[in-house]
This record gives C-alpha cells, structure tokens and sequence, in this order.
C-alpha cells in the first residue's frame, strides 16, 4: 500500500513521517527487577502481580506516541466503517482515491524446465561407458502482484468533542478545517459523505502471549519503565514499612523516584524527536515564511 498527497507523480509526498519501533514483551525487563531485588521478593515483601499494570500507567504517562502505530485503508459503506482491531486513537485520517493497486494475485502460473544431469555407472560394475544423461523436471510456482496506490486529497475534521476525544495529542487532524467531517462511537468511524476510502492511521496497544503490553524497544523507554517499576516496587515498600526500617526505605524510595522522573524525561525526549524528514520539511517551511520580505 502507498499513499501520496496530490493527483500526479510528481508530487509524491509520504502522508505520515513518524519512527517504526520494534515492540517487544516487557518480561525481560520484569525478570531483571526480580533479580537485582531478589532478597525483597524471595522473603515475600514484593511481588509481581501488579508489573502489568504499571507497566501499562508507565507508557501512558509517555503518552501514546509510546504505542504502535498502524496504517490501514477502509472503504465507507453507508456513511461508516468498522473500527480496526485494537484501535486506540487517531492519528491521522484522510480522505484518499484509489488509482491503480498491488495485491497478491489468488491464481498461479506455473513453468516446468527439464534439467540433464550426467553420471557415471558404478564402478563396481563391468560397464565402462557413461551412462545415458539422467532428466529431472522441476516445475516452479508464482504468484502475481498488482500495486495498489492512493492519492490523499485532504485531513478529515473531527465532527465534535467526541472525535476529538479519540485523537492523539498530535494528530494532524486537530488542526484541520474542512467540510468533511467524522466521528468515532460503538467502534465504527461515521462521516458526512456517504462512500468513499479513508486512510486511517492509528495508536494500538499489543500485548503478548501473558497479557503484558508490549513496550518500544528502545533503550531510553526501557530505561524509564525499569527505573519506573523500580520506583512502584519501593513505593509498595514504604507504605507497608512499620519498623525501625522505615528512614532506610525513606531514602530508598526517594532514591528510585528520582530515577524514574530522571528516565522518564530522557524516555519523553526521544519520542518526539523528529524524524530526519521531519526537520528537512520543518528547515524549508521555515525558509518559505520569509519569502515575503524578498526584494524582487
């Protein structure tokens, strides 16, 4: 699938200029806490059960720039269209037009070639002439593929409050002023024009075989959820804490609050740097606001 903005080829921007991390299962990270904390989760302070849930408070407070991003086409059917599975907010939606496509064809053509392959008899046996050429036939199987391209013509706006709601921060479709219109409730989008494709790019959550969200893998952001976790697990602590120990957990737990405000800073930074594209197109918007001052 491509998308470009504009009705020729020579105007091929991307719609969307965004990082693509790996996401992997937190468990790795869960193991390394319970090992550099064994002493407090052997003798039964600590436990585990709660590291899915803040792992899934630690990437909220990141924002969902921390979840994946996914691309999609949907066909309108009657003004709606459902929801992609485990949609969480928009990112973008445009309004596109198909112009030609590339899919997996669902018949194959099939080609047969004969090869000859020499030998020679056993030596064993008396014959000492070279055997008759030896035929195998190898028959190979493809399958076609047709290109799929749409064209984006424009942002859709968000119809009210509602829509709004289910956008990201930093959706491009805040900002946008047009008179088609959507809007998201039961899992469906709704618009203002009755058919049509969109194309939707959006926040999901994953999650592995045990239920854990999965988080980016980037060492900033598994910093910041280590250091996190790290933080919750002494927090348990120091409200549970009745003894004499409770100045040593004190400082424990402002020790690993710091680091986690600390990591999370440094996590926050990385995911909204911008993208090489991004600060090539920002460096020309710039330079094309002071065009006006030029003297002819």
């Amino acid at each position: 699938m491509e998308i470009y903005h504009g009705h020729n080829d020579q105007n091929k921007n991307k719609v969307s200029y965004y990082y693509k991390y790996n996401f992997v299962s937190p468990e790795r990270i869960y193991t390394e806490i319970k090992e550099e904390l064994r002493s407090y989760f052997q003798t039964g302070v600590l436990d585990d059960i709660l590291f899915p849930s803040f792992t899934e408070d630690c990437l909220k407070r990141l924002g969902r720039s921390s979840y994946k991003i996914v691309e999609n086409i949907i066909q309108l059917d009657d003004y709606t269209a459902p929801l992609p599975q485990h949609f969480e907010a928009v990112r973008e939606l445009w309004l596109v037009s198909p112009h030609d496509s590339k899919y997996k064809m669902a018949n194959s053509t099939y080609e047969q070639t004969t090869f000859r392959v020499a030998s020679h008899r056993d030596h064993a046996t008396k014959c000492e002439d070279v055997c008759a050429p030896e035929e195998i036939k190898v028959t190979y199987k493809t399958n076609g593929n047709v290109v799929q391209r749409f064209y984006a013509h424009h942002l859709l706006t968000p119809g009210n409050v509602n829509a709004r709601e289910n956008c990201s921060m930093d959706s491009a479709n805040m900002m946008a002023d047009t008179s088609d219109t959507f809007e998201i409730k039961n899992n469906k989008i709704y618009t203002n024009f009755p058919q049509g494709f969109i194309h939707l790019v959006y926040y999901v959550k994953e999650y592995d075989d045990n239920d854990y969200q999965l988080v980016p893998d980037n060492i900033r952001i598994k910093d910041y959820l280590k250091a996190y976790l790290k933080y919750k697990c002494f927090e348990t602590i120091y409200n549970n804490v009745t003894d004499e120990t409770f100045k040593q957990t004190e400082s424990k737990f402002i020790y690993y609050k710091r680091e986690s405000d600390e990591a999370k800073v440094l996590a926050e930074t990385e995911i909204k740097k911008q993208t090489i594209e991004q600060a090539i197109r920002g460096a020309i918007s710039a330079r094309k606001r002071f065009n006006k001052y030029q003297i002819l």
